[in-house]
Parts: C-alpha cells; structure tokens; sequence
C-alpha cells in the first residue's frame, strides 16, 4: 500500500500517462520511489523503466516483483549479463541508449533519476 504522497505521486503520473509528450514526477531521497515507479509500470504496458545504476535496477526490480509475476519482468542491462526484454522491462541507461530499435514496441518509459539523463 502506498503512502498519501506516494499515491498522489501515482495519481498525477496516472492523470498524464495518455497526454502526448514527457511529464515529471519529482520525489526526495528516501521517498519510496521505487514503490511508485513499480505501481506506475503496471498503469501501460509494455513498460521501459531506466535508471543509471546497477542498484538501484535491482531496488526497483524487488518492487516491482511484488506485484507482477517474476515471468512478466525482463533486465536488459550488461552489468546483470541480462538482455530480456519482457512486458516490463528494467534497463540500465548505458545498456540501452544506443538500441532504440529493440525497444519501439514500448507504450511507456518511466527514467528514475531523470536529472542525470542528458537530453
């Protein structure tokens, strides 16, 4: 179960996730992202979801193996040895900035730490 704020972080992701273009959610350190990153890949599949990091790929992937099944979840990211590409699909920025064919079937692409990710 979500907090109050995370589920207005939700709700506003939920408000925007058909309308055409980018939109930005912004949560503090330490605010249960990875809690609403993995309710929000579950709102459009298929679903990319992006971070710069190994660790937080796999804070991530524990959330999200809460509540979809494991078989549903692939890792495309070097530093797991891992190129599954599944209905929710975890990368690594650097793993995948360079393959945007493999992924145009996406319907939503949710980047953790988005301010580190040059235009």
């Amino acid at each position: 179960m979500l907090r109050k704020y995370q589920q207005e972080a939700l709700d506003a992701i939920k408000a925007d996730i058909d309308v055409s273009g980018a939109a930005l959610v912004v949560m503090p350190t330490a605010s249960g992202k990875s809690h609403v990153i993995a309710a929000s890949a579950t709102l459009k599949s298929p679903t990319l979801i992006l971070q710069p990091s190994r660790e937080l790929l796999q804070q991530n992937y524990n959330k999200l193996c809460a509540i979809v099944p494991k078989e549903e979840i692939g890792i495309y990211s070097a530093s797991f040895n891992s190129r599954d590409i599944k209905t929710f699909t975890f990368a690594t920025i650097q793993s995948v900035y360079k393959k945007p064919e493999l992924f145009k079937h996406i319907k939503l692409v949710i980047i953790d730490e988005a301010h580190g990710v040059a235009p």
